[in-house]
Parts: structure tokens; C-alpha cells; sequence
């Protein structure tokens, strides 16, 4: 506030400085290659991430393409066949009754969705095994064979049809697994991204060699725990594993190995290629409900024998699993919603099939930043060149077409360009280019105003622009009332205190001193030092402005005694505050040069009223009032001191002093009849009383 005061500093002559606005022809095209920057890595973080993916489900789920993908027929374990065959989980007898049961229709594959790890513990030949290490007997061993035994149930099952069972991914040891499906690779091949493993937790060793294949059921969640990616392949350890899906489809196309083609990332199996990056995951095409429901076949109905259910199996690939809730089989998927895990397998292997892979372009990589460095530049250059709307507009348009572009890749392409990042950089950078371009303007406009208060002082430029014609900047004579205060001690505090302790201090005494100032009229001509200059009625004409002056001297003594008794203040050695007030004829103008122009005021009353700032020094007085503006002000409020020799005038002033608290009407009569005779002994007699005695001691001393 007071560096506004005094007005900005000189500069060095021929020193020239940018214009702000033409400065930021430079400086928007540097914020919009920062925002790019800061955009481009925000894109990377998971919430982004996650927002960005579920913009892409919304975008595929209304793809033409979607409708149109034809799922392989799945049977599901729900709450029927719980209710149907029991708790799970089931003896592998009934499971084999199952898989038995979709065998006899002649599916073309079978894709289980279930780990069978271990040997059969439930049926009566595990029973007789169990009971064979506890009782040593050749003859029950032997008779244990020939009991009904379910691994081998199950392990009948799976040949009478090509069945595909489950693996799972061990994070903690490698385990010796059963001979997988071999996948070839032509380097160089990049898995850096694959899902990974110490091992794979295998079914039972009967049930696996009955199977045509063994995929990895394990599936990823996304930040937001949502399955939208199926593995392909998968690494465990120094192995490479299918998942599921992939190895469905391998066994249903003949068998034929898996090849990775390192140099044109394809993924290349019997009757077609199929498109792989360094995940090696699928990204799954969400489902509608009427495409889950037709190919959902409960497993009661087959049980129980249904016609129609053997019949939509005949020929068909068909996948087995889990989906009743408290089987745990449930997994989020795209669009929020819980949906059996063995769908998920199901949609991944429909895509694989149908050839519907949702991909990134490979230009995709340096097209985005492009677009989003782009974004960010034009946005800029319209928040520079255009008003803030038609920049609103622009950059809200230029958004809008990108993220329409790329959702419209996705819905028509399944092609996945970035929809947020270009958006979020054009309407990032258009909000900081137009706040920088407003605070642009605005430090302009207030450096027009400086330059205005180089020649007036700020209270005036405001007075001015509310009334320009009542002002006299040539010069013109005029009464005016100075007031003229200084911090006792000042120069002594300075050099004990911290430079930031003091600095702070400095800071509450100024703003509190120029808002009493302002508040009664004034005007702050200069701040020196530690001294104020304040003038009342000027630059305009003010009524009764010694009594404007008087009460804000009193007002500024009363918040000086309140900071000298504040611990801050006191611990610093604050001293009082003096202040001088004197009325008077005065020459008001602007006077400075060329160079410097200060609006202000020369005349007798101006140096009085700083002399009776320090004679308050020897007086002991906190406020001293001249003759011209004692006879402005109530004489009710004023203790008369007399003819006192100033130094620089002279004659003695007739000075006066806020009467002290406490003194009472007699006191007052007394005083003013001793001052009258120069009763001096008598001035010191009534100072000795008490309460108000400390507060006119020294004046009486003075006053001898």
C-alpha cells in the first residue's frame, strides 16, 4: 500500500521495458508448451487412466461392430444347479456328469473354467486311498481300484470331447506343470508389459493329460479393479502360457502351435493373425445384456436332460464356469456391472474369432502429444487474440471435436485414440492463458495509473476521476491543515532489531496509521522513515478539517499506545508516536520537474506542524496543536500550553495538548489561571496531584 504511496520507482535513463501484452507473444506459446508437458504426464495417471478407459466402454458397447459379435454357448453353474446337484463344491463325479452331459451333445470344444487342482478326495476311491496310508493292507489298495473313482469319471468326460482346462498363476514359486501348448516365437519379441508370474498352479495330472489344452484362467483388473483386458499370453517364469480364451480357440482351429511373430506383432495361429503389443491382452468389446442371455445355457438344464439346451450345443465351442454369487466367481466388468468370469472368457474368445480387436494405431504415439500440443497452442493464441468468449467457444469447440473424433474411432473403428488429453491441454491452457492475459491487462492498466501517480498522489488520481474539473494541478494557494507524526527512538530500535522483524512491524503500524487517515479525510502526502505527512483539505475543499485532523491524531495516538503495549512491539523497544498539527495558508501543486512530479504542499503550516512533532520531545507531549488549527477545533478538547519557543520561528507559538484522562473541571480551571499568571509553581503543584499527574509533569518542568 505505501510503496503505491510513494509512487514506483526512478528508472535509469533509456532503460525501456516489453509492454506486458506484446510480452506475452512470447510467453503463452512457452505456457502452452509447459501445459502440454504437465497434460501429456497427467494422461499416464490412473485416475485418467481410468476415466479415459470408461470412455472407450461407453464408446465400443454402441459399436455396430458389438452388436453383431455371436458368443459361444456357455454353461453356467448358477443357483439352479446349486439347488439342483448341492453345495459346491460338487464331487467330480457330478462334474463329470456335466461335462459328460455337454460331451454327449458333440461340441467342437469345451473351455472350462475351472481349476481342478489336486486328486479327487470325495469319492470311494480316494476314500479307500486315504484309508490305505493309515492301514497298511495290499488288499485294500488293490480293492480301492476298483472303486468308483472320480478323477477317473472325470478324466473319461474330458476325452469325449476336446476340453480345455484351467491354469492359475502361482506369484510366489515355480511348480512343475504338465506339458503346455507349445508357442513358438520369431524375435525380437516384446512380452516387457505381459501380465507375470513366479508359476502356474496346474490341474491334476489325470485330468490334464485327458485334456486337448491347458489356458490360464487368471484375469487382470484395471486402477479401478474393472476386468477389461484378457490375456493372451502369459509369462511364468522362463514358461509362455496361453490364456484361455486363445487356447479355446488354438484347440477349436485344429491345434495347430502358437506362433509369435516378433517383427510384425501378430499373434499367428491356424485360419489367422491376430494384432499383439507388450501386454499381450485382449481388450474386451463390452457386452449387452440380450447377447449374455442367449448364450447362457444353465447346467440344471442340461442335467435334467432339456432337449432344447443338448440341441444349441451340437457343433458348437462352449465354455463351462462359475456364475453363481457365492461361488466367487463374479468379476466388475466393462460398464460397471458384475458379470461371471467365464463371460468374460467367452466375449475374449468371440472377439478373437471374429477378428474384432480393439487397437492404438501405431501413429497413435506421436499423434497424440502432436494434438495435444497443438490444442494447447491454439488455445492459447485464443485466449491472446479473441475475447474471453469467442476464446471460450473456440478452445470448448476445438475439445469437443477432438474427444467426438476419438470416440467416434472407437464406436465406428474400435480404433483407441485418446479422448481427454488433447481436450483437457486446450481447456487447461485457455484458463491459464486468459487468467495470465487479465492480469496482463490488469498490470497494465495499473501502470498507467502509476504512471498518472507520478505526477498525483493516489487519493488524488481518485479524486480526479470522480471530479477532474475541481482540480488545480498548476499550482493554487489554499488553507490546509498538516499533520506531521514520527515513531520515538526510531533510528535506536533500528539498529537492535531483526531486519524482518522490524520490517513486520513497520508493516501493522503503517497500514493502520494510513487507514485512520483516510478514514477522517486525509490525505497521505509522503511516508519518510518512520514519519507520515498527511494533509487535510487538499486537494479538495473538506469542512471542519482541523477537527479532522485533531481526532485523527487521537485516533493514531490510541493505536500507537495499543502497538507499544503489544509484546511484538514492546520486545523491539517501539517507542511513542509524536504528532504535529498546524494550520495555515499553504502553496498546493505539482512540483518535482519532468522527471518526477509530486503533487503536494509548501508553506509555513507544513514546517510548524513539523516542528511540533519534536517539540512534543521536550514538552513530553504525545500531540501538539498550533494556533491556526487550535481555532478549528472544539476548545472544550484542548489543554492550553501557552507561549512556547519552537525552534525556526521567531516568535513563541500559543500551543495546545489533548487534555490528560482523568482531569476534572476544577483541574482544568486551575491549570489555565496558574498558566495565565506563569504561575509556574503552581503549574508543578497541580502536575504533583494525582491521577493525571505523570501525564503533566514534564509539561510544567517544560514550561518554567
Amino acid at each position: 500500500m505505501f510503496r503505491r504511496v510513494l509512487g514506483p520507482s526512478r528508472r535509469r535513463l533509456g532503460q525501456r521495458r516489453r509492454p506486458p501484452i506484446a510480452a506475452l507473444g512470447v510467453a503463452l506459446p512457452g505456457l502452452a508448451v509447459a501445459v502440454a508437458v504437465l497434460v501429456t504426464l497427467a494422461a499416464q495417471t490412473a485416475p485418467l487412466e481410468t476415466l479415459r478407459d470408461r470412455l472407450f466402454d461407453l464408446a465400443m458397447a454402441q459399436a455396430p461392430a458389438a452388436a453383431k459379435l455371436d458368443l459361444p454357448i456357455v454353461v453356467v453353474i448358477d443357483r439352479q444347479s446349486l439347488a439342483l446337484i448341492g453345495p459346491w463344491p460338487w464331487p467330480r463325479d457330478r462334474l463329470a456328469a456335466l461335462i459328460g452331459a455337454i460331451a454327449a451333445a458333440e461340441p467342437e470344444v469345451i473351455g472350462i473354467d475351472i481349476l481342478l487342482e489336486g486328486a479327487d478326495q470325495s469319492s470311494p476311491a480316494a476314500l479307500a486311498r486315504q484309508l490305505a496310508t493309515y492301514l497298511p493292507d495290499a488288499g485294500l489298495a488293490a480293492r480301492a481300484a476298483r472303486l468308483p473313482d472320480g478323477d477317473a469319471a472325470l478324466a473319461k468326460a474330458l476325452r469325449a470331447a476336446p476340453s480345455v482346462l484351467g491354469l492359475a498363476l502361482d506369484p510366489t514359486r515355480k511348480r512343475a506343470v504338465p506339458r503346455l501348448a507349445p508357442i513358438l516365437a520369431r524375435p525380437p519379441i516384446r512380452l516387457d508389459g505381459a501380465w507375470q508370474a513366479q508359476g502356474l498352479i496346474a490341474p491334476h495330472a489325470t485330468l490334464a493329460a485327458a485334456a486337448e489344452g491347458l489356458g490360464v484362467l487368471s484375469l487382470p483388473g484395471d486402477g479401478d479393479a474393472t476386468v477389461r483386458r484378457v490375456p493372451l499370453v502369459l509369462r511364468a517364469g522362463d514358461v509362455l502360457a496361453p490364456g484361455l480364451a486363445l487356447e479355446v480357440l488354438r484347440v477349436s482351429r485344429g491345434g495347430a502351435p502358437v506362433l509369435l511373430d516378433g517383427p510384425a506383432a501378430r499373434l499367428r495361429l491356424s485360419g489367422g493373425a491376430i494384432p499383439f503389443d507388450a501386454t499381450a491382452m485382449l481388450r474386451l468389446i463390452p457386452l449387452s445384456e440380450a447377447q449374455m442371455r442367449r448364450a447362457t445355457v444353465s447346467a440344471a438344464a442340461l442335467l435334467a436332460g432339456a432337449p432344447e439346451a443338448r440341441t444349441r450345443l451340437a457343433g458348437a465351442v462352449v465354455f463351462l464356469g462359475a456364475a453363481a454369487p457365492e461361488l466367487g466367481g463374479l468379476r466388475p466388468g466393462p460398464g460397471d456391472r458384475l458379470l461371471p468370469a467365464i463371460l468374460l472368457q467367452a466375449g475374449a474368445y468371440a472377439q478373437l474369432d471374429a477378428g474384432l480387436w480393439p487397437t492404438r494405431p501405431g501413429w497413435a504415439g506421436w499423434a497424440e502429444p502432436l494434438a495435444v500440443f497443438l490444442a494447447s497452442l491454439l488455445a492459447a493464441l485464443a485466449a491472446w487474440r479473441l475475447t474471453p468468449l469467442a476464446g471460450a467457444l473456440c478452445s470448448a469447440a476445438a475439445a469437443s471435436l477432438w474427444t467426438a473424433g476419438a470416440l467416434a474411432a472407437a464406436l465406428m473403428q474400435l480404433r483407441l485414440l485418446d479422448p481427454i488429453a488433447p481436450a483437457c491441454a486446450a481447456i487447461a491452457t485457455f484458463v491459464l492463458s486468459a487468467i495470465w492475459v487479465a492480469t496482463a491487462v490488469r498490470r497494465q492498466a495499473g501502470r498507467i495509473r502509476l504512471a498518472f501517480e507520478q505526477h498525483l498522489a493516489p487519493d488524488v488520481v481518485q479524486r480526479l476521476a470522480d471530479a477532474p474539473d475541481r482540480l488545480r494541478l498548476a499550482g493554487e494557494r489554499r488553507e490546509v491543515t498538516a499533520l506531521f507524526s514520527d515513531i520515538e527512538g526510531f533510528t535506536a530500535m533500528t539498529e537492535r532489531a531483526a531486519p524482518e522483524a522490524l520490517i513486520a512491524l513497520l508493516d501493522r503500524y503503517f497500514d493502520g496509521m494510513a487507514q485512520i487517515i483516510v478514514a477522517h479525510g486525509g490525505m497521505i502526502d509522503k511516508i519518510v522513515g518512520d514519519a507520515i505527512h498527511a494533509f487535510f483539505n487538499l486537494p479538495f475543499d473538506k469542512i471542519d478539517h482541523q477537527q479532522a485532523a485533531f481526532d485523527c491524531a487521537c485516533a493514531m495516538a490510541d493505536l500507537a499506545q495499543q502497538l507499544v503495549a503489544d509484546d511484538e512491539a514492546r520486545a523491539l523497544g517501539l517507542g511513542r508516536t509524536r504528532i504535529g498539527i498546524e494550520t495555515g495558508p499553504v502553496i498546493a501543486g505539482n512540483v518535482g520537474g519532468v522527471r518526477k512530479l509530486d503533487y503536494t504542499a509548501h508553506g509555513p503550516a507544513v514546517n510548524a506542524a513539523a516542528r511540533l512533532e519534536a517539540a512534543n520531545k521536550i514538552l513530553g507531549t504525545t500531540i501538539l496543536v498550533g494556533p491556526g488549527a487550535a481555532a478549528g477545533i472544539a476548545s472544550a478538547a484542548l489543554m492550553p500550553l501557552g507561549p512556547v519557543p519552537i525552534r525556526g520561528f521567531a516568535k513563541p507559538l500559543s500551543l495546545f495538548t489533548p487534555w490528560p484522562a482523568g482531569m476534572d473541571r476544577a483541574a482544568y480551571a486551575a491549570w489555565k489561571t496558574a498558566l495565565i499568571a506563569s504561575d509556574h509553581d503552581g503549574l508543578e503543584a497541580l502536575a504533583a496531584r494525582q491521577p493525571w499527574a505523570p501525564q503533566l509533569a514534564k509539561i510544567a518542568a517544560a514550561l518554567r
